[in-house]
Parts: structure tokens; sequence; C-alpha cells
């Protein structure tokens, strides 16, 4: 069959023209499509929740907003992040400012939790009269605190107690209290935080501040009755560093000390445990009737220094031990050994007032003072007689550390039983007459230590040594808890110092 060539022709322009408007037709449905998507969006938009018109947020309009267009809003009309308060106080007389950033206190606007108070409506919701809505301040606890923790710290002022004062001529005088002050952390967080308005901020806020009143009072020391030192005792230093060491951390932790009328006084108590943590040092110490070393050793001439006077104040003395071998910086039986945990020096304040212990090391010796106010005029004296004198054996020691030929000596010292008395005189009229107990010393060995090999007859010839006459006059460590030992017998069997 044959087909003509024109017919032919005008199909495919038919066909040609069917697709072009199936095409026109897709791309007309697509942009129809579109355009209701665009329309349904600005319709939902248009519908969205708005603030209503007249609304304003401190002065801010924000009406006709949704509320993510108003957040936006207000944070560009406050431009918080700037803002600033002025906090003054006085100091030394002048007045100190501070201008923090909010922020840096710990305050920013809550924007969000303002508009969530605000109610929103539609579109073509009435509108409402104008409604001034006050914006809410977010408080950072952490940060509000830490800046009122600084400014306390820049306000604070410590009280001072009231004192007493000791000159160099050993007068008394007092030093009046100074009343110190503290930021009143209360009334200033209600200055910042106030009502909890933003608007409400004071551009100014002076810091709050309260009186801190000192423990101790002029007044109340006063009332103590201490006018006067009423008794002072001092006795020599060896040349023993160590030892001189030891007295001074003792004589710090008395110095200083007050006793109420009628308190009991205990060395012990107040001085505290003898212990390498505490500074003290190995220095000799006495044990029976030998010398050793031992931690504290010296403390004991403290003791002896204070318990002479309380003898010369006429204090009642509750507990006190000699030692167990003499020693050289006081007279017989005016001597007090201490031991912590075991022998103690106790005396009791008898008198009306308070009294105030003073005690330093000074110019090579121990000074000990007592200060209170005594209502008569009384004279103390203290006198001790010898019961029984004891002789001291001599020992030899070959001493394997020596070269053969030498010879080292220690003196001995005689052992001593005793008895010390007080008379108290009152206005120049013997009051009382008082035994204060018996002391017994045991005696110290001569001791002579020679060299292997070293003939016994050398060494009976050969002088003591100096230096181990200086070693046995320095003061030891612990004794047993016998206060008194019987006459006749040495007192000490373990270290005292």
């Amino acid at each position: 069959m044959t087909v003509d060539a024109g017919v032919a022709t005008t199909r495919e322009e038919r066909k040609s023209r069917e697709r072009r408007r199936t095409r026109v037709a897709a791309a007309a449905a697509v942009l129809t499509l579109f355009l209701m998507g665009s329309c349904a969006m600005a319709a939902a938009a248009s519908m969205a929740p708005r603030i209503p018109v007249g609304t304003y947020v401190i002065g801010i309009d924000v009406g006709g907003l949704t509320r993510t267009e108003a957040e936006d809003t207000i944070a560009r009309a406050l431009a918080w992040e700037s803002r600033r308060l002025t906090v003054a106080w006085a100091s030394e007389g002048r007045e100190v400012c501070e201008s923090p950033l909010l922020e840096e206190l710990g305050l920013h606007p809550d924007v969000d939790g303002t508009l969530k108070q605000v109610p929103t409506t539609v579109w073509w919701a009435r509108t409402r009269p104008r409604l001034d809505v006050p914006l809410i301040v977010a408080v950072d606890e952490a940060g509000l605190a830490e800046a009122i923790a600084s400014f306390g710290k820049a306000v604070e002022k410590p009280a001072l107690d009231a004192r007493l004062v000791v000159d160099d001529q050993d007068g008394v005088r007092i030093i009046g209290e100074t009343v110190g002050r503290a930021l009143d952390e209360d009334e200033f967080r209600r200055a910042l935080v106030g009502s909890g308005k933003w608007d409400a901020f004071p551009g100014r806020v002076e810091l709050p501040v309260v009186p801190v009143m000192p423990d101790l009072t002029e007044s109340r020391l006063k009332a103590l009755g201490i006018r006067k030192m009423i008794a002072s005792y001092s006795t020599t230093l060896n040349k023993d560093k160590d030892r001189t060491d030891n007295i001074k951390i003792a004589a710090l932790r008395l110095d200083g000390y007050m006793l109420a009328p009628g308190q009991v006084f205990s060395f012990n108590d107040v001085i505290g445990p003898r212990t390498a943590d505490s500074g003290y040092k190995e220095t000799p110490v006495y044990w029976r009737d030998e010398v050793k070393k031992g931690l504290g050793g010296g403390v004991c001439q403290l003791s002896t220094t204070l318990y002479n006077v309380a003898l010369l104040a006429n204090l009642e003395i509750v507990e006190r031990h000699p030692h167990s071998l003499t020693v050289d910086y006081v007279p017989l039986g005016r001597d007090a050994a201490v031991s912590y945990g075991e022998v103690d020096l106790k005396f009791r304040n008898n008198t009306l007032s308070h009294l105030l212990i003073k005690a330093e090391v000074a110019d090579n010796k121990v000074h000990v003072k007592l200060f209170g106010n005594l209502e008569v005029d009384q004279k103390v004296t203290i006198s001790a007689q010898v019961l029984k004198k004891l002789d001291f054996t001599t020992e030899t020691i070959v001493d394997p550390t020596l070269p053969s030929g030498q010879v080292q000596v220690r003196d001995g010292k005689p052992g001593y039983v005793v008895r010390a008395e007080r008379l108290v005189y009152v206005n120049g009229t013997p009051a009382k007459k008082e035994v204060l107990g018996v002391s017994s010393y045991y005696p110290l060995k001569k001791q002579i230590k020679i060299g292997p090999g070293t003939p016994v007859t050398t060494a009976a010839d050969q002088p003591a040594r100096s230096a181990a006459q200086a070693e046995i006059s320095r003061c030891g460590a612990t004794r047993p808890a016998e206060i008194r030992p019987p006459v006749g017998t040495p007192g000490g069997v373990a270290p005292t110092t």
C-alpha cells in the first residue's frame, strides 16, 4: 500500500502539538499546586498566635508581633548586656564605688517568662486597650551569691577585742575594743533584686552594713581586776641552744594565759605534749640518778620558774614534784619537775581577781611575771632546811669507744633531803607560816670512763671535765606521780624535764 507523503507529515505535526499541550498542562498543574501551598502557608502564618495590639513591655511596643518577634524586639531595645549598677560604700573616711554589669551580679531580663504571661490572639481577634507589662528579672543564684560574697569581703572589718598591755616598766594598761562591720547580705540581696521587675532596678545601691561586736570589751577587762604585777621570778639558762629552744616553745604557750579566781592552773594542760611535731628537741634529761637524752629537756626550768612565782604570790599549791637530781638554776627545795601525762605542776588562784601570766626567754634568762591585784600589802619569803646530805659514789666504766689511756671524768654531786617553808607577811607582820613539803634528791655518781687497757689508778687522778659538770645541771623529762617523796627517799624513777 502506498502512503501519500503529505498525509504522513500532517500526522506528525498533530502528535507534536498534543505532546506540547500535555507538557503545558503538567507545568500548569505544578504551578497551581505551588501557589496553593504558598497561599496555605501565608494563611497559616497570618493565623499564627500574636500579641494583641496595644501591648507594651516596659514601654516597648510588641503588639501584633509573634512571641519570637517580640523577643528579638525587646532584646534589641534593651541592650541589657551593657547595663551597669553603681555600688557604693565608705572606707577609711572616703566613698568607694564600683559599677559592675548586671550580668556580673547574676541578674538578666527574663523575656521569655515575661511574654508567657501575655495572652496571644489571632489576626481577626478584636484589639483591646493598651496593656503595659513589667519585664521580669531572672536571677542566677550562684552568680548573685558570688557577687554578694565579693562585696562582703570589700566592706568587712573584723572586730578587735580589748586587750591588756604590759609595758617595759611592768605597768598594766587597757587598749579599748574596736567594733567591726559586715555586709548585711539579706538586705543587699533585697536591694539588688527588689520587686523582681527590670524597670525597678535602682541606678545606685549603698552597701548595707551591720556592726560586729567584739567578744571582750574594755569594761569587761577592767572588771577582771588585773591592776599590777604581784610577783616575778627569773632563772639563768645554760649554753645548750636546743634546750633553750625547748623552753622558748613552752614559754610562748604560757605567755598571756589568764586564770580566773578559784581556777586551778595545770602546767601540762596549758603547755601540752612535748613532741617532735611541736618542735621540741632531744636534750639531756634526768632519769633517777642518771642523765640521758629525751624530748623536751629544759621545760622543767620554765615550770620551776613559774612555781616560784606562784610561791611568792602566796597562791595555793595543789601539786608539785621535785626532780630526781638537784638543779643549779634554783635553790634546793624550790624546783618543780613536770612530765606530760604523769607529773604536773598545779596551783589555785586564791585571789579575788583574775591573774595574767607573762613568760619570756630573754637576756639568757627565763622570766615569769604574774599580774593581778592584791587586797593587802603582802610579802612572801621562802626558806629551805637541809635535813640530810647523801654522799655520791664513784664508778669506773671501760668505754670501748675511747682510745687506750684516755680518761673522761664526770664529777659527782651529793643528794639531799630538804624541807621548804613559806612565810607570809601582811602589812609587815608575819601572818602565815607554811611547810611546802620535803624534797629528796638522788646523789649523782662520779663517773670515770676509761679506754681499754687504761690503769684504773690513772683514771682516778684525772681532773673532772668541765663539760660533764655543765651537763648534769641540765633539766630533764618525766618522773612518777609521787608528789613529795618521804624523807630520806630520793624522788624520781622516770625522766623529768
